[in-house]
C-alpha cells in the first residue's frame, strides 16, 4: 500500500497483490497521526466499509412537497473538484398533497413517478462525461428520495427547489459508503481519505500518518493485513523553501546556514523515506527535528512562493 497526498485527500493505492486471489467483502481502515507540530499525537480513527453494499444517496424532500414547490435541480460534484454542477430536473411537486385527498400525502404514498428525474440524471452523465448510468430512484419514509447508481467518483451534494433564483437547498447524504469521511473508488482501486476522517478535522495537518487496512475475505476465510507510513506535507515544504538562501549562499550567520542545510536534508529524508514499510518512529524523529529547526530559525517563517 502506498500513501499519497492528492489534492484535498490522502490517497491510498497499490494494495497487496494477494487481493487478486480472493473475493473481498469488506475492509477495516485505521488511520493514525503519529506526530505533527502540535495537539495531534496518537489520533486514531477506525471505520469499516462493506464492499457488498450499494451506495445510496438520500434527501428528505418534505419541505418542498409541503410547500408545493418545484424540484429544480440536483447538485453533482466530482470528488476531485470543489465545483458543484447542476442537473436540471424541474419536477413539479405541487400535485402530491392533493393526490390522495388529504394533506398527509407523500411521494411514497402516492407512488410518485421519478422517471423524468432518472432520465435527467442519466442524460447528464452521458452528455457531459460520456458515462452510461442506470440510476434507480425510490421514495421511502414518506418523502425520502433515494438515488442509487451514481458513478463511484461523484457525489450528490444537494437538491434545489423553487422557481425563482436563488433556490432553496436540501442536503443529500450518503448511507454507504461514508462519503463524509473517506471514499473507496472501486474502479480505480484506491481509497481517498478526507480530513474529516480524523475527528472531524476540516484540513490535514503536516505530520507522519500511518494507515492500516484489514481486508476481510468472503465467507469468513480470513483476512489480508497491510500498513504503511508517510509524511504528509501541507506547508512544511514552503517553510523549508524559506531557508534555501541561507543554505545555498554564504551568510554571516553560520548557525542559520547550518540549520538551512540540515532542514533540507531532513525534508528530503521525510519525502523519500515515506512508504518504506512502517518506519513511523524514524520518520517522526526526523519530522520533530525538522520542525524544531524551522521554529528555531523563525517560528513565523512562511515562504510565499506559491508552493
Amino acid at each position: 500500500m502506498v500513501i499519497l497526498k492528492y489534492h484535498n485527500y490522502i490517497k491510498l493505492t497499490d494494495f497487496a497483490d494477494e487481493l487478486e486471489d480472493f473475493t473481498i467483502e469488506s475492509f477495516i481502515l485505521t488511520g493514525n497521526i503519529n506526530c505533527c507540530k502540535e495537539n495531534c499525537t496518537d489520533q486514531v480513527s477506525t471505520f469499516s466499509f462493506d464492499l457488498t453494499a450499494e451506495a445510496t444517496w438520500s434527501a428528505d424532500l418534505s419541505e418542498a412537497v409541503n410547500k408545493q414547490e418545484t424540484l429544480s435541480e440536483i447538485g453533482i460534484q466530482s470528488i476531485f473538484s470543489v465545483n458543484r454542477q447542476a442537473i436540471i430536473v424541474d419536477v413539479d411537486l405541487s400535485p402530491v398533497l392533493g393526490t390522495c385527498g388529504t394533506n398527509n400525502c407523500t411521494l411514497e404514498s402516492v407512488g410518485f413517478d421519478p422517471s423524468s428525474m432518472k432520465t435527467a440524471i442519466d442524460q447528464w452523465f452521458l452528455t457531459n462525461l460520456s458515462i452510461v448510468t442506470d440510476v434507480i430512484i425510490t421514495f421511502t419514509g414518506g418523502n425520502i428520495m433515494n438515488v442509487e447508481g451514481i458513478p463511484d467518483n461523484y457525489v450528490i451534494t444537494d437538491a434545489m427547489y423553487g422557481t425563482v433564483f436563488p433556490y432553496t437547498p436540501i442536503p443529500f447524504g450518503q448511507t454507504l459508503p461514508a462519503s463524509n469521511i473517506y471514499y473507496f473508488n472501486t474502479e480505480e482501486e484506491a481509497i481517498y481519505v478526507k480530513p474529516e476522517f480524523f475527528n472531524g478535522a476540516t484540513e490535514f495537518v503536516d505530520g507522519i500518518y500511518k494507515f492500516s487496512i484489514k481486508w476481510i475475505k468472503e465467507g469468513g476465510e480470513g483476512y489480508i493485513y497491510e500498513e504503511n507510513c508517510a509524511f504528509i506535507d501541507m506547508t512544511t515544504k514552503c517553510r523549508v523553501a524559506g531557508l534555501l538562501d541561507s543554505a545555498l549562499k554564504e551568510t554571516e550567520d553560520v548557525n542559520l546556514e547550518k540549520m538551512g542545510s540540515t532542514a533540507i536534508m531532513l525534508h528530503y529524508g521525510l519525502v523519500n523515506g515515506s512508504n518504506c514499510a512502517c518506519n513511523c518512529d524514524g520518520l517522526c524523529e526526523a519530522f520533530k527535528g525538522l520542525i524544531n529547526i524551522l521554529d528555531t530559525a523563525d517560528p513565523n517563517l512562511i515562504n510565499d512562493c506559491g508552493c
